[in-house]
């Protein structure tokens, strides 16, 4: 590939016009009183290839896919995000009302549930199993072992820490009757299942 650069320099002279199908630059500058004009041309085909026509197309192509693609995730982020909200709140709502309907089917058969922490005593009881233990639905710090043992008969508690010592140690069930004397006066005799459990944390309950 042959490529030709013409060069004029004359003084005094006026600038040529440029030619459309040749690139053109020009200086002009004073010296020993004479204005000199420096003019450098090129053919235009020769001066600029195929590939470099070609180039802006294909950096703003390349910025329009980087925007496309930018523009997909975040809005696969937003919907992602979106649907998991409206997960949670499905299984959320769907949770009370089970909670619900069990609370009530607790009532209408006199039966309630309470989950122990087998190493640090607190309980967790449905709203059931507080009224028949006699706990108050407000009360605060929460029922513990120690709690419902105090209401269990002098004579039958150690029976009922026996049962349940056995439940920890175990995964067999047990199964046995004890009283429990309300603050009013009040006494009621329970029968009690117990089972040990492991959590998914490795947390033993019963």
């Amino acid at each position: 590939l042959r490529r030709e650069i013409e060069l004029h320099l004359s003084p005094d002279e006026p600038a040529a016009q440029p030619s459309a199908d040749r690139l053109e630059r020009m200086l002009s500058f004073e010296l020993a009183g004479r204005l000199w004009t420096v003019q450098v041309s090129e053919d235009a085909s020769l001066g600029i290839s195929r590939l470099d026509r070609a180039v802006p197309w294909f950096i703003t192509l390349g910025g329009m896919a980087i925007s496309a693609l930018l523009a997909g995730i975040l809005y696969s982020l937003g919907t992602s995000r979106r649907r998991a909200v409206d997960i949670a709140k499905t299984m959320t709502s769907s949770l009370r009302k089970s909670e619900r309907r069990l609370d009530e089917a607790q009532r209408l058969a006199h039966l309630g549930s309470w989950v122990l922490d087998a190493d640090t005593g607190a309980m967790h009881c449905s709203d059931e199993a507080r009224r028949i233990l006699g706990f108050d639905a407000a009360m605060t710090p929460a029922p513990t072992l120690d709690s419902l043992l105090s209401r269990v008969p002098e004579e039958e508690r150690a029976m009922v820490e026996q049962h349940i010592a056995a439940a920890k140690q175990s995964n067999t069930p047990s199964e046995f009757e004890h009283r429990v004397s309300l603050p009013d006066g009040t006494e009621r005799w329970v029968h009690a299942f117990v089972q040990m459990a492991e959590e998914e944390g490795g947390e033993t309950t019963l």
